[in-house]
């Protein structure tokens, strides 16, 4: 059995998203569909593509609108002033965001910048 190294999705536009897996995993988006894919990938025809069969969809009933919600049911704002204390996610990795040029927007060090805490 081949393993596989990819999952990806083909968009009503043709357009084709891949997630590479394993140790590095990464995103590519593919503009010219499952052509330019297996142009890129093919290597002579050692490259298979396994579609998924289409899901038929389940009709849901149709339920009533429910209520907008209105200004007391909604949370106050902080005051005017008044610091809101943020609490990172347990476990959880900040990485700054690249920039442009593929620097790290906070330290300008080649990204990802693994050296820039929260």
């Amino acid at each position: 059995m081949l393993e596989a190294v990819a999952e990806g999705v083909e968009w009503a536009d043709g357009a084709v998203t891949l997630r590479w897996l394993g140790q590095w995993p990464a995103v590519s988006v593919w503009s010219g569909g499952v052509t330019a894919v297996l142009a890129a990938h093919g290597r002579a025809g050692d490259t298979t593509i396994r579609w998924l069969p289409t899901p038929t969809p389940t009709p849901t009933p149709p339920t009533a609108p429910s209520p907008a919600p209105t200004a007391s049911s909604a949370p106050a704002p902080p005051a005017a002033g008044k610091t809101v204390r943020q609490v990172p996610a347990q476990g959880a990795l900040w990485i700054p965001a690249a920039g442009a040029d593929g620097l790290c927007v906070r330290c300008g060090r080649v990204w990802p910048c693994l050296s820039c805490g929260p």
